[in-house]
């Protein structure tokens, strides 16, 4: 009885996690937080004022740099007095080596995180030192190193119809970096101006060799430790987002070849799997900041069983897409068959999967990056996402023999078990119940019938509104006779076989054809609409 409690309150909790009436949020473990969660507080960001908070006076006397102390603090003491390198000393680069480490063996192993062939070492030609590249190819005079002043025109010949924005992009990277003398300081915060810098690339992919070249330019020449430091970053987060195009490609990799040592790898690493699982339809997100901070490539929680709660970590870069969550998780679990399974996220009540139109699905941080903009906006934090992610089957196939990945099977099940709970998916009759019922209850406890136990199982399964009608302890005898009657309890079918006839029932009952595959189904929730207060229509 304990331990039917314990599974009725997990199921509880789960199902008002994934179908809230109001979300309710899951907090991560400190051990998650530590990895990278919650380190870039959007409060301490505006309090640097996108840096350079101080007057352009000491910026003028300073080289054009503010001095920034608090800034230095909030991106990790990245810079070291007695070291001219971002990333040689004091930086956690031994340990961020070893995470890349991780990752390669990974993706050679084929669990899941692939990327783009093992990079070659960069032949040098005549244009492959970025200075010789900006010889070569920036227009509109425009130089190879650093300056103060904004640029007047793009460095790349793009046309007129992109000069604007090219123009707003360095005014953006130069307060970033820092390099506000003569380009004022940001009234926006450290996410923000990020945002304004990556997401114009996004949109225009002629635009990004030109970020790509603006950043390199600013990093060229430049004086100042603690600029130089932002600006890698800056790289790092761009690296996540989208490559340079074929041309670039030689330059950039020089570029980072001849940067910090400790950013190296994991710069490396960033830009093969973004050329292997192609650019980003989003900006990045204080998640991405705090992980490039520090070089890292997190594992985030998801609830892989719908009724006991369980989770699998997955592990997250800014390339991550859906497909390589799913085989991660599915190789985990011991699933044979994964094909029809997903990510889903759940978020301030609604429900989305990053399945997508392609092969491999939505880039996960794509929709981090949109649970942050509406983190912001309603003053939530992003640590909590780890109990908002959930690993469940979205497309099935009738006539499947369970039996044969029991696993899958009992995800599944669980899955419908907490669905039919949340009310999505509601029966036209008891008797539909009450076959459920039977079915359920065998799968659990097998041939012992215990009255009462039917009786807990019953108000554990269903929703509220299925006893409005009936109570439950009325409905236990009915299920007991099925559950006597039944070929699966005469014949003693295996725990996988009828929590597959569970699933066949739902699938005959909810199910719809799908275009995902030959054969496909999906199950199409049949809640009722509610009705708004004061209206008679349904909203």
């Amino acid at each position: 009885q304990p331990l039917q409690q314990h599974r009725q309150q997990r199921l509880q909790l789960v199902t008002t996690t994934l179908y809230p009436a109001t979300t309710e949020l899951v907090t991560m473990s400190d051990e998650e937080d530590a990895a990278g969660f919650g380190g870039a507080d959007e409060e301490e960001e505006e309090d640097a004022g996108g840096f350079g908070e101080v007057s352009e006076e000491d910026e003028d006397e300073a080289g054009g740099f503010g001095e920034a102390e608090e800034e230095d603090e909030e991106f990790g003491a990245l810079v070291d007095e007695d070291d001219e390198e971002l990333g040689s000393k004091g930086d956690g680069g031994d340990e961020a080596e070893a995470e890349v480490e991780k990752v390669l063996k990974s993706a050679k192993g084929d669990v899941g995180y692939q990327m783009a062939e093992e990079l070659k070492p960069v032949k040098i030609k005549s244009d492959t030192e970025f200075t010789n590249f900006a010889k070569k190819w920036f227009k509109n005079g425009n130089t190879h190193n650093y300056q103060l002043d904004p640029i007047k025109a793009s460095l790349l010949n793009l046309g007129k119809g992109l000069q604007k924005k090219s123009t707003l992009i360095f005014i953006h990277v130069s307060r970033w970096m820092g390099i506000t003398a003569k380009v004022g300081k940001s009234t926006a915060s450290t996410m923000q101006t990020a945002q304004m810098i990556i997401m114009p690339g996004v949109v225009h992919e002629k635009l990004r060799d030109e970020t790509y070249c603006q950043i390199m330019k600013q990093l060229t020449d430049n004086p100042s430790k603690n600029s130089r430091a932002r600006g890698v970053i800056l790289l790092t987060l761009v690296l996540g987002c989208y490559v340079p195009s074929e041309k670039l490609i030689p330059t950039l990799r020089k570029f980072m070849d001849d940067g910090p040592p400790g950013y190296r790898p994991y710069q490396n690493v960033l830009l093969r799997r973004t050329t292997f699982n192609g650019p980003r339809n989003e900006p990045p997100c204080s998640l991405e900041l705090a992980a490039a901070k520090r070089k890292q490539f997190l594992r985030v929680s998801v609830i892989v069983d719908m009724v006991t709660g369980k989770e699998a970590s997955a592990r997250l870069d800014p390339a991550s897409v859906n497909s390589e969550w799913v085989q991660e998780i599915a190789m985990k679990e011991g699933i044979k068959n994964y094909e029809g399974f997903s990510i889903f996220v759940s978020r301030f009540g609604k429900i989305q999967s990053l399945r997508g139109a392609g092969g491999k699905g939505m880039h996960v941080m794509d929709i981090v990056s949109k649970i942050d903009k509406s983190s912001t906006q309603t003053g939530e934090h992003l640590q909590n996402l780890g109990g908002q992610l959930f690993f469940k089957a979205d497309v099935f196939k009738k006539g499947t023999d369970y039996e044969k990945d029991p696993k899958a099977t009992e995800i599944i099940f669980h899955q419908i078990q907490a669905e039919i709970k949340a009310g999505l998916f509601v029966c036209k009759s008891d008797d539909d119940y009450h076959d459920f019922a039977a079915m359920m209850y065998y799968v659990r406890f097998g041939e012992d019938v215990d009255t009462k136990r039917v009786e807990q199982c019953l108000t554990s399964w269903f929703p509220a509104s299925v006893f409005e009608k009936e109570p439950a302890k009325k409905r236990v005898p009915k299920v007991e006779k099925i559950h006597a009657k039944a070929s699966y309890q005469r014949q003693g079918y295996s725990k996988p076989k009828v929590q597959g006839l569970v699933i066949e029932k739902a699938l005959d009952f909810w199910g719809q054809e799908s275009s995902f595959f030959p054969g496909a189904i999906q199950l199409m929730s049949n809640k009722p609409k509610q009705v708004r207060r004061g209206s008679k229509k349904a909203s």
